[in-house]
């Protein structure tokens, strides 16, 4: 199933480049996550300027440690993810919000909390 939503408009030719390389959430590898996460964009700076936005209406959404939790990526286990499972993963999550109705909107844009969640973690990479 294709994305919808941001992520769609913004991320999906670069979907298909990503490489299956393997990830962990664990803090020694959280630049190593950030990238994967940017390289979901073609305009990172983009997704982070919604980031920012996000943050601005939701404060209470700053915390870097929440965020990674929100999204179910484990700052502190052993939770390992390549490419394409975190995409999925992160697919998941936002098809789940859409369907529930955990929704925000910022800059005119309808996000998931997901979406809006990655764009917060790169807004405070």
């Amino acid at each position: 199933m294709l994305l919808s939503g941001f992520l769609a408009a913004t991320a999906l030719p670069r979907l298909r480049g990503l490489k299956a390389t393997t990830l962990t959430a664990q803090r020694t590898d959280s630049r190593a996550l950030m990238r994967t996460l940017a390289g979901l964009f073609p305009r990172p700076a983009n997704a982070r300027a919604v980031g920012i936005s996000y943050l601005r209406q939701y404060p209470e959404r700053s915390d870097r440690h929440q965020l990674l939790t929100d999204l179910g990526l484990d700052t502190a286990g052993a939770g390992m993810h390549d490419a394409p499972s975190l995409l999925n993963h992160l697919r998941d999550g936002q098809q789940r919000d859409f369907i529930t109705g955990d929704t925000v909107t910022v800059n005119r844009w309808i996000l998931s909390r997901t979406e809006a969640s990655i764009c917060a973690l790169l807004a405070l990479a």
